[in-house]
């Protein structure tokens, strides 16, 4: 990502607040400014970069500061019943890339979005999610993707 940091004016527009901080859009990007004694998750951001560098099934945060990371903007995946096969198909394949690095996301129904280029899922907001996951945490997760998710027959 291009750095709109050089930049004299920005208009910062909060999108949303949550228990661990605020999300606003700057430009064509959003930001998420973490609140006092909250940070992303470092270590599973770095293997999520290192699995999925161009995020194609995760989208991981750019770190501007330890409480402060830019993302791209995507779309609200307003009805998770109704993905396309092809979507269906591949945000699959992104949860059984996460199992097979032993990586539980542990919101993972709420998670979900849409890129805007590709027009297909993608797994976002990590910061609760575990390294080195027990079994439970990621059949805890498989069994959210088997309820939440499916494709329009």
């Amino acid at each position: 990502m291009k750095n709109i940091f050089y930049k004299k004016e920005y208009i910062f527009k909060k999108v949303e607040e949550r228990r661990d901080g605020f999300i606003c859009k700057v430009d064509n990007y959003i930001l998420k400014l973490y609140k006092k004694k909250c940070h992303p998750h470092f270590e599973l951001n770095t293997k999520l970069e290192e699995i999925d560098p161009t995020q194609k099934y995760f989208i991981w945060y750019q770190l501007i500061t330890p409480s402060f990371v830019l993302m791209s903007p995507l779309k609200i995946l307003k009805n998770p019943k109704q993905l396309t096969k092809k979507q269906y198909r591949h945000l699959q394949y992104g949860t059984h890339l996460l199992f097979r690095y032993n990586i539980s996301h542990g919101n993972l129904p709420y998670n979900v979005m849409i890129d805007l280029n590709t027009n297909l899922p993608v797994i976002i907001d990590f910061d609760y999610g575990k390294l080195n996951a027990s079994k439970q945490d990621l059949e805890i997760d498989r069994i959210a993707f088997l309820t939440h998710f499916s494709y329009a027959r």
